[in-house]
Order: structure tokens, then sequence, then C-alpha cells
């Protein structure tokens, strides 16, 4: 088993006003976790600032948790392509540590182009991206126009649509009815 990173393409303009998408989707997993397989989705604690992180203590911390067999997510309410350093980038992290990666993707007129840019970062920087996650309001065809050229020509799938709403993120069953909707065999765990 290994982790799985979350991160988003447009960071600030995909989640509500109270919580980023990334956070969202993994609480969304974390509640569906827990009602319907019983277990528990861990986090690996990291700093918002990404400039700042002791990352030997994480890495100390993530093989820690790694060895406790539960699921282990890290969610951050920054675009994939966020610089940690001068020198580095989260998709470059993503491919040093072997995390899988989960990305959140808006429904706009510029996803498609967004979907295909971080699907060429994440393969130049060695990541594994297991998929994407369609975040926000939008109808079922508008998810599907936009679902369908992804997988058939990035080669790289979406595993739903979660459209959550601010009150939902506090309600356990709201997250996880909404989290029951994904391609869950696409996960690490």
């Amino acid at each position: 088993m290994k982790g799985l990173l979350m991160a988003d393409t447009v960071p600030g303009t995909a989640g509500t006003e109270a919580i980023a998408a990334p956070v969202a989707v993994s609480k969304a997993i974390a509640a569906y976790l827990t009602k319907h397989r019983h277990s528990q989705l861990q986090g690996l604690s990291v700093p918002e600032d990404l400039a700042i992180a002791d990352w030997g203590q994480l890495w100390r911390d993530y093989t820690e948790l790694l060895e406790r067999g539960e699921p282990l997510a890290i969610a951050l309410p920054h675009s994939f392509g966020a610089a940690i350093d001068a020198t580095s980038t989260l998709a470059e992290w993503a491919g040093d540590w072997r995390l899988s990666v989960l990305l959140t993707l808006p429904i706009n007129a510029h996803s498609f182009s967004l979907a295909t840019a971080f699907a060429a970062l994440a393969r130049q920087s060695q990541a594994q991206l297991l998929g994407f996650v369609v975040w926000g309001s939008g109808s079922a065809e508008a998810v599907k126009a936009l679902s369908e050229p992804i997988e058939a020509t990035l080669r790289v799938p979406v595993l739903g649509h979660l459209d959550l709403q601010p009150q939902d993120l506090e309600n356990p069953d709201a997250l996880a009815t909404a989290a029951a909707q994904l391609n869950w065999e696409l996960l690490p765990w």
C-alpha cells in the first residue's frame, strides 16, 4: 500500500468558500471509508506553507503511518504544480515518494486544457496519476462532456463528480453518500 496525494488543478477556484476541493474530497472519502468499509482514512499533517515543512520528519511520519495498514491520504489545498521551494514542486514530491495522485478538476471552459497540462506534469514527474475528481456544480451532461475526452485522449480516468455544499462538509452521511458515487476500484486501497 502507498499513500494518496490529493491536490488541485486550480486552487482557490474549485473549492467552496469554506474548504478547498482536495480537502473536501478527502473528507468525503474518509466518511465513506468509515461508514461502508469500517476503516479510517489516515492523514499526514503537512503545513500549508510548504516552504517551512520539515521533510525529514514528514518522511518518518509517512512511513510510520503506512506501517499501520490503513488507507493514507495527504490532502493539500494547493495546485499539483505548486512550488515547495526554489527547485521542486508537489508533482516532483509525489514522484519521489511514489505517491499515487488524485486531482480535483473544476467544470469550466478550460478544464480539458487543465487536465492535459496536469496529466503531462504527472508523467514528467513520474507520479502515478490515478485520475481526476470533477468538482463543483454542473449537470450530468457537462460532467460527461468533460470526462469522455479526458479518458479517450489522455487515458486518465475520471473517478466521478462531487458537488458538495458547505453544509454537507459537516454531515458524514452526506459526505459518504456523495463519495459512494466515485469509482473506488481505481484508488490504491
